[in-house]
């Protein structure tokens, strides 16, 4: 069953720096973390005249428990992380999904 990690980040108070951050240095590392099977990125945009809860989603597809457990155990991952909580902004979360197909 692929597990999927989703990264939901809120509006950063300033989106040009974050943005070079997230795309020059957090989005690179995080593709060297093992096992991945897909990384996809991408802004949220207003849907019905309403602002999104969220600026950015991030989804990474393992391809099941036992590979998203050995990549949360990498080096790369615990680098990603800490890298995470320096630039998330507040209200930002991430959730472990299990899919069903």
């Amino acid at each position: 069953m692929t597990v999927r990690f989703l990264v939901l980040y809120t509006k950063p108070d300033d989106p040009q720096s974050w943005e070079q951050h997230y795309q020059g240095t957090h989005i690179p590392a995080a593709r060297n973390i093992p096992g991945i099977e897909r990384l996809w990125t991408g802004l949220a945009s207003r849907a019905h005249d309403e602002e999104p809860a969220y600026y950015r989603v991030t989804e990474i597809d393992f391809a099941d428990q036992a590979a998203f457990d050995a990549a949360t155990d990498s080096a790369e991952w615990q680098e990603s992380a800490a890298d995470f909580h320096r630039i998330a902004p507040p209200g930002s979360q991430f959730l472990v999904l299990h899919l069903d197909g």
